[in-house]
Parts: C-alpha cells; sequence; structure tokens
C-alpha cells in the first residue's frame, strides 16, 4: 500500500510563534488553530500535486488546522466525492498536554464544526468522547502512532492508496521510529511510504 504522509498547512499558532517564539504555543488564544491564508493556498497547492490519486482511505487528526488542510486537497482531487468517508482519529494527534494549540474541540464541538463547514461524511468512531489533554510522553506518543500504523495496515489491502494529514512531531516521531532517522516536515509536505 502506498500512504500519503502530510503535514497540516501554516497555521496561527505556527505565524505567532515566528513574531513571538514557542510561547505562542500556549497562548490559549491559538487552541486548535486554523490556517492562515498561506495554509490555505498551500493546502491547495498539494492537492494539486494529488488530484489524479485515487485515495481509498482517507484520515486526519481531528484538530482543526488538519480537517482543513484534509478539504481543500480533497477539493483538488479528481476522484473524491461528497459520499466519501474521512476517518477522524485521536491516534493523529500532535503531542498531547504540552502546547494549548494541540488541545482539540470537544467531540460535541468537533461534529457541530463539521455540520457547519462540511457536507462530507466524516468517521468519528476513534475520536474519544472523554478527551483530556494529559500530558503525554514521547513513549506514549511512539505507541499511539504504532497502533495506528497497526490498526492502518490491517484494515488496507496492499494497493491501497492511503491518505494521512496529521502533525510535525507526530510525523517526526514516526520517521524516527521506522529509518532511526529524524526527519523534519515543512508545512503540508508530502512524503509517500509503501507498506
Amino acid at each position: 500500500m502506498r500512504v500519503f504522509l502530510i503535514r497540516h498547512g501554516f497555521a496561527y499558532h505556527n505565524l505567532a510563534a515566528l513574531k513571538v517564539g514557542d510561547i505562542a504555543y500556549s497562548n490559549p488564544m491559538y487552541k486548535d488553530a486554523k490556517l492562515t491564508p498561506i495554509g490555505i493556498d498551500q493546502a491547495i497547492n498539494a492537492g494539486n500535486k494529488l488530484k489524479f490519486i485515487y485515495f481509498n482511505k482517507i484520515y486526519s487528526s481531528p484538530l482543526i488546522r488538519c480537517i482543513q488542510t484534509c478539504m481543500l486537497i480533497l477539493s483538488k482531487n479528481k476522484y473524491f466525492n461528497n459520499t466519501k468517508t474521512i476517518f477522524l482519529d485521536d491516534k493523529l494527534l500532535e503531542e498531547q498536554g504540552k502546547h494549548i494549540c494541540n488541545e482539540r474541540k470537544s467531540k460535541f464541538e468537533l461534529n457541530q464544526y463539521l455540520l457547519e463547514e462540511y457536507i462530507n461524511k466524516f468517521d468519528m468512531t476513534n475520536v474519544k468522547s472523554n478527551y483530556l489533554f494529559d500530558k503525554e510522553s514521547i513513549n506514549e506518543l511512539k505507541n499511539r502512532i504504532d497502533k495506528f500504523m497497526y490498526n492502518l495496515s490491517k484494515n488496507c489491502n496492499e494497493n491501497d492508496n492511503i491518505l494521512i494529514v496529521t502533525h510535525y512531531v507526530w510525523l517526526f516521531n514516526y520517521f524516527e521510529m521506522i529509518t532511526g532517522i529524524p526527519y523534519e516536515f515543512e508545512n503540508t509536505e508530502i512524503r509517500v511510504i509503501h507498506i
């Protein structure tokens, strides 16, 4: 299977961090930050690069910047339509408990946002109702990544194309786990792996 791994587009917490440093990530104003106009353009450009790829399954972190990135990518896809399910999964969240910008909305708030913004079909089976923004170690994050990738390999076919939209720290740690080398990821950078 081919897995297309993409980091979300440039979001408002990223912009604030350029101005004031990492302290922006702890500012409640940037909780579950949305994409900036630059991030929107980045996601559209990524979508243009992937417009002729048929995705058998689509996964996204339930943080708004990832959902927006995913939907903008899919808006350019020749094969995507509103009946296709998009799977939101807490296992794709950024490292938890460290920065407020990585705290997601409650499941109810998230559902309201999706209903207001999109007509697409979202599966929130793997979005916890009892979500707590607890401190998470890197080992706990790696276990979460490992569980997601294990489930992916069990639930997809060898010829499938899979789209995953997630976060920098998630991708950084995943590549360190599979290659021994931590890779840097730019916003909306696309990396394809074969599983």
